[in-house]
């Protein structure tokens, strides 16, 4: 399939969807067939349920538009980001998604303050998603193009961040069989008390509907190199 374009991105021309063969490698050895379904409604793999989006070089941006409500009348639209490869080489080192995820966040609490504009907020995406970014719908087409520069731009210099870490941490840990444990089958962290969408601006108004904050605190690379250099401009 070819790679989304910056007219697709602009103009949200968006297109099918299909989980990535990394999230399926994880759950087929500890699902029963019926919940690899997207339609069922137990499934982890919901998110992938007529889902559509953008398909890039190293994954793919899942886009879904939730209507204005009582607790947002703009209404709301969220892209979650899947890291296919990164993934992919997280679980070929022993890794898994919630690692990859808190290296991501780790990496866009250093970007996005000099990058993002202050409606935007960021935060745990939907499994299997890294992250996802959510902006009110009316500020899409400048958010739009804001997604094209982060993909083009911001995504090189992330990949580069989380691989690296991945790359250092695959030395010291332990074989975990799969390479990868479910986020849903590990017990869930102390997280700090903060909502994930409270990122990024300061009023912390915006929610993301239907989202479950994983609760877990982000560890911050030694030595400080990933807050030093990552977001830095060329």
């Amino acid at each position: 399939m070819p790679y989304s374009s910056y007219d697709h991105v602009l103009n949200g021309r968006t297109r099918p969807l299909t989980p990535a063969p990394c999230t399926l490698a994880v759950w087929q050895p500890v699902l029963p067939p019926a919940l690899l379904a997207p339609t069922h409604p137990d499934s982890p793999l919901q998110c992938d349920h007529e889902a559509r989006g953008y398909r890039c070089a190293w994954g793919h941006v899942l886009e879904s538009v939730a209507p204005p409500d009582p607790e947002c009348s703009e209404g709301l639209v969220t892209w979650d980001v899947v890291l296919e490869d990164a993934q992919e080489q997280y679980q070929a080192l022993g890794g898994n998604l919630e690692e990859l995820a808190d290296m991501a966040l780790v990496f866009l609490d250093t970007y996005m303050p000099q990058h993002a504009p202050a409606w935007l907020r960021y935060g745990d995406g939907v499994q299997p998603a890294a992250f996802a970014v959510l902006v009110p719908a009316t500020h899409l087409p400048s958010a739009r193009l804001w997604l094209w520069t982060l993909l083009t731009d911001g995504m090189p210099r992330l990949l580069a961040a989380v691989l690296a870490i991945n790359a250092r941490a695959g030395h010291t840990r332990r074989p975990t069989g799969g390479g990868c444990v479910p986020l849903s089958l590990r017990p869930r962290r102390e997280g700090t008390g903060h909502h994930p969408w409270a990122r990024q601006g300061s009023s912390g108004l915006l929610r993301r509907p239907q989202q479950l904050p994983r609760g877990r605190t982000i560890p911050i690379p030694t030595g400080g190199a990933l807050s030093r250099h990552s977001a830095q401009r060329p």
